[in-house]
């Protein structure tokens, strides 16, 4: 519309001025900033040499920039510089000399503007922005990244994750998830190849444990092997107990103790009251029982001797596996017993007390007399040699864990191997539920689950299994080990402000992007190729940062 007091020719030759102007003045303005941008330090590195006083050399710098850069004298023109640099005042104090002096660039009156914002944007792509913002939190903020630090340092196998992972800063998470992802083979690079070793190394802390507890057999095709070496000491051990009880047993004898006679008369009641059963053939122990002494006569007493060869009849026709037989030889268990409590000498006492040890090692628990027979009626094992670790670890309670564990221990070094190895196995099934994630990083390598192994260590957390498994130490290992899946592999949820390279990338293109001020001759390119550079140094420094840091050193 142009100045209404003028006429429209006037008006018009205005117009045709300005746009001459803006051709020419706006280029030269640009151009001779970037000259002075070379210049003015130049000037300032001599003078600072000559005369020694940095206020000096400041004033030289910022001389030789007012001396060589072009002054536009056009007002549109001087409006086009201005614009160009209040999108680049952002960027002053960032370390590219063309990014300083175009931001220079802008009259008095911007750049009076620029300077009350330059202070808190000085080193703006460099400043820390990992702190984590956890308001009225106080030491809180430093001592978490310092606990995780201490964890991944002190692991077996010590770990070094990035920054992001250690500060769980959101918006430095996303900058590496970002970076890693959008610059695979060049700045991202760094980020994956730590991420690659973090994995790996994480992983590798499960093998160093189980050979730490003296595993040398363990691993998803080792269960067979595994089950033969436990299944040896147990049966050296079974085998130990039963001859020690008939030393014990056959020395009584050979005395004379076993000769006492005893009132048998609760046996014959238990018959009785059962006769029901046996006439119906639905206990047919009681029935050999009811055979068994009438064929001795129905006598009142029987000797202890004879007593005990009643008993083991019966034990074995009552097996476990045998339905209502054992059953009834549970009820009968205390009767005879009963019968016998007292009776005999020392020796026949001494091998009563053995037999009762052999018994509640061996028998009255099912998880060890489930590892030590056949399946009634066949020559199958009850448990199979690779469901061994399974029925030890897993079916069991926290008492049956410890009897095995007890049994397996007093058959010496072979016992204590075969515990080795169940242990070493227990840790190599928790590295197999942290691999369980079909995800995998460049490498191939598994990126553990957090989930997966925090869920199968509570399983054996919540009884007191994995510091019985494992020992006090070796199970605190474990639990940092599930805290630190916990930490670098769990992604903080929510969304953050861009990072700061991108805010450098929209100041640039807002002056690329510009309806007026992308016509001009070598701006837009200039700001395309400016802002390439400075996000790619950005980016560099910051990757940099993220796979060198240590919290311990901030």
């Amino acid at each position: 519309m142009g100045d209404p007091s003028k006429s429209k020719l006037e008006n018009l030759r205005q117009a045709f001025t300005d746009i001459g102007s803006v051709a020419v003045e706006v280029p030269m303005s640009l151009l001779s900033s970037v000259a002075s941008g070379i210049i003015g330090p130049g000037s300032g590195l001599l003078n600072r040499a000559l005369v020694g006083d940095l206020n000096e050399s400041n004033r030289a710098v910022n001389t030789a920039i007012e001396r060589f850069t072009y002054q536009p004298r056009n007002e549109m023109a001087q409006d086009v510089v201005s614009g160009i640099g209040n999108a680049l005042a952002p960027l002053i104090g960032v370390p590219i000399p063309m990014l300083n002096t175009l931001g220079r660039v802008a009259p008095a009156a911007t750049r009076q503007a620029i300077a009350s914002t330059k202070q808190p944007v000085v080193n703006f792509l460099t400043r820390d922005t990992s702190a984590p913002s956890m308001v009225g939190m106080g030491a809180a903020s430093t001592e978490l990244p310092t606990q995780r630090q201490i964890m991944a340092q002190e692991a077996r196998i010590p770990l070094t994750p990035s920054k992001g992972q250690i500060t769980k800063n959101l918006e430095q998470q996303q900058f590496e998830h970002e970076t890693a992802k959008t610059y695979p083979e060049k700045e991202g690079k760094p980020l994956l190849l730590q991420q690659q070793k973090l994995n790996e190394d994480f992983l590798r802390n499960f093998d160093a444990s189980a050979e730490a507890m003296g595993g040398e057999i363990f691993g998803a095709t080792q269960l067979v092997p595994i089950g033969k070496v436990v299944d040896a000491p147990l049966v050296k051990r079974f085998k130990e107990a039963k001859a020690e009880v008939k030393r014990l047993y056959d020395a009584a004898d050979n005395a004379g103790e076993t000769q006492q006679q005893v009132d048998i008369a609760p046996l014959y009641k238990y018959v009785a009251d059962h006769d029901t059963q046996i006439l119906t053939n639905n206990a047919p122990m009681l029935a050999n029982l009811k055979l068994t002494l009438e064929k001795l006569g129905s006598p009142k007493t029987l000797s202890i001797f004879d007593l005990e060869q009643v008993r083991k009849q019966q034990s074995q026709l009552s097996a476990p596996g045998s339905g209502i037989n054992s059953v009834h030889m549970g009820e009968l268990k205390p009767l005879f017993e009963g019968i016998t409590e007292g009776k005999g000498g020392d020796l026949y006492k001494a091998a009563r007390a053995e037999n009762t040890k052999y018994a509640t090692e061996f028998k009255d628990h099912a998880v060890i007399s489930k590892l030590l027979r056949n399946k009634p009626g066949t020559q199958d094992r009850a448990v199979a040699f690779e469901d061994i670790y399974k029925h030890v670890v897993h079916t069991g309670s926290l008492d049956d864990m410890q009897l095995v564990k007890n049994t397996l221990l007093k058959a010496g070094k072979e016992g204590e191997f075969a515990w080795d190895q169940i242990r070493a196995q227990a840790v190599n099934e928790l590295k197999e539920r942290a691999m369980s994630n079909i995800s995998k990083d460049a490498a191939g390598n598994t990126i553990p689950n957090a989930k997966a192994l925090r869920t199968a260590v509570a399983q054996l957390d919540r009884d007191g299994k994995l510091d019985l498994l494992f020992g006090k130490e070796e199970a605190k290992r474990v639990r940092e080990l599930v805290q630190m899946a916990g930490d670098f592999y769990s992604p903080v949820p929510g969304t953050v402000s861009p990072g700061t390279a991108s805010v450098l990338i929209r100041s640039l293109d807002a002056i690329a992007k510009n309806a007026m001020i992308s016509r001009i001759p070598g701006v837009r390119s200039v700001a395309s190729g400016v802002s390439e550079m400075a996000s790619k140094k950005a980016r560099e420094k910051r990757v940099s940062e993220a796979v060198n840091y240590n919290a311990l050193n901030q």
